[in-house]
């Protein structure tokens, strides 16, 4: 699973509806591993495309969600395998 430079070198933010429409949307991606980290406060959602492999993570915080990454290439990747956390 590989991020491209530009989608890791550029967060995106907007209002929770909005982005979740525009994975659904525009890439077809849909929830498929969510992780609530407590000490933070952020909700973070792994989302895919299991038919042309796109993958992007969110991380919510109140309203706002922003992109952390994306790449193509997904193959079972939870949250916690992308943020190296442990469950709170």
């Amino acid at each position: 699973m590989l991020a491209s430079p530009a989608a890791a070198q550029q967060v995106q933010c907007g209002p929770v509806p909005y982005i979740m429409a525009s994975l659904m949307g525009r890439y077809g991606e849909a929830v498929v591993d969510e992780h609530t980290d407590a000490r933070r406060g952020a909700i973070w959602q792994m989302w895919a495309n299991d038919t042309t492999g796109s993958w992007t993570l969110t991380a919510t915080l109140g309203i706002t969600t922003c992109i952390a990454a994306a790449g193509q290439g997904y193959d079972g990747q939870t949250v916690l395998d992308l943020i190296g956390d442990t469950p709170a």
